[in-house]
């Protein structure tokens, strides 16, 4: 089972697995050769509406646009933990050390919450607000930093969250 797996704009299939990256197109699968570092558990994916696929790995995130080469946007973050897009083309990039927002090639680092479990996931809700996951609640990003909320009804059991931002901006976790 593969933990990332996305179709793009131009109807390529992205896998990420941990022995690489691998784009199916009509044609036959073609392996993307300037991806070859990769983690153990695989690569985080995001299809972005310009076309562009971003891809977090071991230490860096690249992004690949379309019939293009793979650069890198962001270099030793930690691991990736979570790609999401948010309004007018952002791109939120959460790794094990880092949270950044990557827009018309600039980042910008912003100060992580202060949570230990690491996050499984990023959403911008219909309001642009920056919404985290990990595996004990939601992070809410405010004006002042973040505000955390434990989902209703959980448990505590300390599973994998997966946020989804609908089409009506509304989230679903």
């Amino acid at each position: 089972l593969s933990p990332a797996v996305l179709e793009d704009r131009e109807g390529n299939i992205w896998v990420g697995t941990a022995l690489g990256l691998d784009r199916f197109r009509d044609a036959p699968v073609a392996v993307e050769p300037a991806l070859r570092h990769i983690p153990a558990w695989g690569d985080v994916l995001l299809g972005a509406p310009d076309g562009d696929v971003f891809v977090g790995g071991a230490n860096r995130i690249h992004r690949i646009p379309p019939r293009g080469v793979p650069d890198i946007v962001l270099d030793n973050g930690g691991d990736t933990e979570a790609l999401c897009e948010g309004p007018a083309g952002v791109v939120w990039m959460v790794t094990a050390r880092r949270l950044v927002r990557f827009h018309k090639n600039r980042s910008t680092n912003l100060p992580r919450p202060p949570s230990e479990l690491g996050f499984n996931d990023c959403a911008v809700d219909r309001h642009g607000t920056l919404w985290l996951t990990d595996s004990g609640g939601l992070y809410r990003q405010t004006g002042s930093g973040w505000a955390f909320q434990p989902l209703p009804g959980d448990d505590g059991a300390r599973a994998r969250k997966t946020l989804v931002a609908k089409a009506d901006g509304s989230l679903l976790v």
